[in-house]
């Protein structure tokens, strides 16, 4: 094998590993992008919890920051 094909052939390994190499990380950041979103949605819904909480305790009940634990 002359000293053209051997190169050729080494890169088209290199190119054949590299091709792999970017489709895994493609697949590792599109599942990252899928966990953001996930943790975004439950951070929304955390919120709104929380905001819904806040609006019930303003009836007259007793804010649980502000009532003094059992002990005291």
């Amino acid at each position: 094998m002359d000293k053209l094909e051997q190169r050729v052939l080494e890169l088209e390994t290199r190119y054949s590993f590299l091709d792999d190499l970017l489709q895994k990380l493609n697949e590792v950041v599109a599942q990252q992008q899928r966990e953001i979103e996930d943790q975004g949605r439950i951070a929304r819904m955390l919120q709104q919890r929380i905001s819904e909480l806040s609006e019930g305790n303003t009836a007259g009940a007793i804010n649980p920051i502000d009532e003094k634990p059992p002990h005291y």
